[in-house]
């Protein structure tokens, strides 16, 4: 049943290039009418061997190679009042959790083009476990004009549900007033994908019963009744003021998740964060936790606002306290300038990219006594200013004053003491020397860069730019950092570097997704080991997020830190499926194979490499939080195998 090109070939030309603008817009029981539904989130165009559903590729039954995921039955055949034939025929999937529908498409005999479809696909295939059927329903009408079949009316039924909790919905969408035949200019498209015209929010409701194509249902007139009219009462001082009431309380389980106090009508809000959900451990300081107060005020309903507040850390064992404060202001949605001032005493990690988390750390040192994290402590001062200057631009910068000075282990404290294994020092150069570090030192740092995103699409709303990238085209950092003023020049020290990822769709191939970077320092000197470049390395059982395109899985922390120059690269191919799923009885399991591989070239020493192969959507029904991973990797002609799990929450 061939009949792709066939129906590739019935339609007018089929467009390239997307945009939305939006006539009028309404949402009951708000004032700007704005809801963040769009036209190109809901094209499922199934002219197009893939098309994308919750960032999932969807392979269609009228694809190329859709015999390899599809059988088809012919169901039927009925006639329309103009005497043309339709064949009513079903999806039969070749394997459950492929990313395929079942139900039926309607094609018009001859013509070979698309009538209807009547489509349902689960969770398990657009990657959302919470969701249990997505129903499509679209309807199509010949236009004799253009001699081409068109989209007419398209339904979207949703049944969900997750610990308990169940819900179901509707978006409907009616298509009119075809133009097939446009005068386009080379001007008539650029990167904004959606804009609304001035009013859009102000329609009344005179102009919505003359141009609504589907009319409300009892439920949503109700609905509409009872929150336009209760509108100006939700704005009232009063009302705002008898929520907050209810909502400012005081509860016992405040203690331990933290208090905020809202005053909605003045648009301000006040919190505590508990020392509770901060406790950590680690060598320097032993047991410490974390107490802040915070203030927040929204200035207008652009964006503009600002937030300060103070943080005050203290160690059980090293009996120090470490405050810290701050203030944060942004102007506006648009373009997102963002100044923050800050300022205290902290411990810092030697890698300012934090490759360990201290909870992370916590369960490794009490329970298995390694304490992989090394921190040093700064008295500082420092301000970044951020903002996209154009479309796709965003530039940053930040200047700071350090006063920098070592640290040293104050407590030996394990759990389960093993008589193999015992602390390293603080010194991430010296791991067996415990009385010595760096000398302590004062220095300026001031960073410059750029992100720069290809080709990035937008979505302009009435108060808010949003971004939603190119995946045509990667996106770039460049930085430089200059250190000076410590009084030594050889510890000054210039550093250039760039990066640039990419997210790769391949269709029904799965996800490609890429990461790589380099740096040099202009002159290579004796600068203090916290101003060399680090990579993150990883030496616990679990990975995060960063280790697997931002990172390692089995390096080391600061084996290959260098003040030369270097290179990384890391590549993931997610399969989502596509192989794993053609094996019998696995592809029951709905697990999605994944490779990698992994290489960091260092001036002065040998590369290092991993090359790994795992599975992903680790798990059962709705609960696939969990990754494996097998990675074999290479440091100094020295190999390593580990198991690594990753946790997806």
């Amino acid at each position: 049943m061939s009949f792709r090109n066939h129906l590739y070939n019935s339609i007018s030309k089929k467009p390239k290039r997307f945009k939305e603008h939006i006539l009028a817009s309404k949402v009951s029981g708000r004032d700007n009418g704005i809801s963040f539904n769009q036209a190109d989130e809901v094209n499922f165009n199934l002219y197009e061997n893939t098309f994308a559903i919750a960032n999932t590729s969807m392979i269609s039954p009228i694809a190329d190679g859709a015999f390899g995921y599809y059988k088809y039955a012919l169901e039927g055949t009925f006639y329309l009042e103009s005497g043309i034939l339709v064949n009513k025929i079903k999806l039969l999937p070749k394997r459950k959790n492929d990313r395929v529908f079942t139900g039926y498409i309607y094609v018009v005999e001859d013509a070979w083009a698309i009538y209807g479809t009547d489509l349902e696909v689960g969770g398990a295939q657009v990657g959302i476990p919470a969701v249990k059927k997505l129903h499509i329903k679209q309807n199509y009408n010949y236009v004799v004009s253009s001699e081409a079949w068109a989209i007419v009316t398209q339904t979207i039924d949703f049944e969900a549900g997750m610990l308990g909790f169940n819900f179901n919905g509707r978006f409907s969408a009616a298509y009119s007033n075809y133009n097939f035949q446009p005068n386009f200019t080379e001007n008539s498209f650029d990167n904004e994908l959606l804009s609304f015209a001035k009013n859009a929010t102000k329609k009344d409701t005179t102009y919505w019963n003359a141009i609504r194509p589907v009319s409300l249902t009892t439920e949503e007139v109700s609905d509409y009744r009872l929150k336009d009219s209760i509108q100006t009462v939700r704005k009232s001082k009063k009302y705002l003021d008898s929520i907050d009431q209810k909502r400012n309380k005081f509860r016992i389980i405040d203690l331990i998740s933290g208090y905020d106090y809202d005053n909605s009508y003045e648009k301000w809000s006040f919190g505590v964060r508990s020392p509770v959900l901060k406790i950590n451990f680690n060598t320097v300081q032993g047991w410490n936790s974390t107490m802040g107060v915070n203030f927040t005020k929204r200035l207008n309903e652009t964006g503009k606002r600002f937030s300060t507040g103070i943080n005050v850390n203290y160690g059980i064992s090293d009996k120090r306290a470490r405050p810290e404060a701050y203030l944060n202001y942004k102007w506006n949605n648009i373009s997102y300038p963002y100044l923050r001032i800050s300022g205290g005493v902290a411990t810092s990690q030697f890698n300012a990219n934090n490759p360990i988390s201290p909870f992370w750390n916590t369960i490794s040192s009490v329970l298995f006594e390694r304490n992989y994290m090394k921190i040093y402590e700064k008295a500082y001062a420092k301000a970044s200013y951020s903002q996209e200057v154009t479309n796709g631009i965003r530039l940053f910068s930040s200047f700071e004053f350090a006063d920098r000075k070592p640290l040293f282990n104050t407590t030996d404290y394990v759990m389960f003491p093993q008589e193999d294994v015992q602390y390293t020092s603080n010194n991430p150069q010296e791991p067996g020397n415990f009385t010595s570090a760096f000398t302590p030192h004062q220095i300026f740092s001031l960073n410059i860069g750029a992100y720069i995103r290809f080709g990035q699409k937008y979505l302009s709303y009435p108060n808010q730019k949003i971004t939603v990238g190119n995946k045509k085209y990667p996106t770039m950092q460049i930085g430089y950092r200059k250190n000076f003023g410590s009084g030594e020049h050889a510890w000054d020290s210039d550093f250039v570097y760039a990066r640039a990822y990419q997210n790769i769709a391949l269709g029904s191939a799965g996800n490609f997704k890429y990461n790589l970077g380099g740096g040099i320092f202009l002159e290579e000197k004796d600068i203090p080991f916290i101003d060399y470049a680090h990579f993150n390395g990883n030496r616990l059982l679990i990975a995060t997020d960063n280790n697997y395109t931002r990172g390692f899985l089995a390096l080391p922390y600061y084996a290959l830190s260098t003040n030369d120059k270097y290179g990384e690269i890391h590549a993931e191919q997610n399969f989502k499926g596509a192989l794993w799923s053609k094996i019998p009885l696995l592809n029951k399991l709905n697990f999605h194979l994944v490779t990698g591989a992994k290489g960091l070239f260092t001036g002065g020493n040998k590369p290092y490499s991993e090359f790994s192969v795992g599975l992903d959507n680790v798990g059962f029904g709705k609960w696939r939080v969990l990754r494996i991973d097998f990675v074999q990797s290479s440091l100094n002609g020295k190999k390593e195998n580990r198991i690594v799990f990753g946790l997806k929450l």
